[in-house]
Formats: structure tokens, C-alpha cells, sequence
């Protein structure tokens, strides 16, 4: 049997000029995405044009 390895939850935001990707901690809120990608506005001088959000998922269940 294949052992399951939790990838990271990652985050994509587009940018006017620039696209940012990080790692998002497992059991973070939505509230707390909301505070970084506001973070990342002020820094980038606007709001992102999209935000990609992937969540790993263990399809062997």
C-alpha cells in the first residue's frame, strides 16, 4: 500500500505587476489569509487580481 504524504496547502496570488506563491500552514483560518493577502496588497499597491488556493486531498480513501 502507497503511504499518503500531506503536500503543503499552497497559495497563488496575481498581482498588476507580480505573482506571488507561498506555503500555507495546515489549520490556517480564512481570517488569517484574508490578514496576509491584505499584508501583500499594502506591498504590492493593490489587491490581487486572483487568489489561487490548493488544498492537498488523499484520494486513496
Amino acid at each position: 500500500m502507497k503511504k499518503f504524504v500531506q503536500k503543503a496547502n499552497r497559495v497563488t496570488a496575481v498581482f498588476q505587476h507580480s505573482k506571488l506563491s507561498f506555503d500555507l500552514a495546515r489549520g490556517t483560518t480564512f481570517a488569517q489569509l484574508a490578514e496576509r493577502l491584505g499584508n501583500l496588497e499594502r506591498a504590492h499597491g493593490g489587491p490581487p487580481l486572483s487568489v489561487d488556493v490548493r488544498v492537498p486531498v488523499d484520494r486513496s480513501l
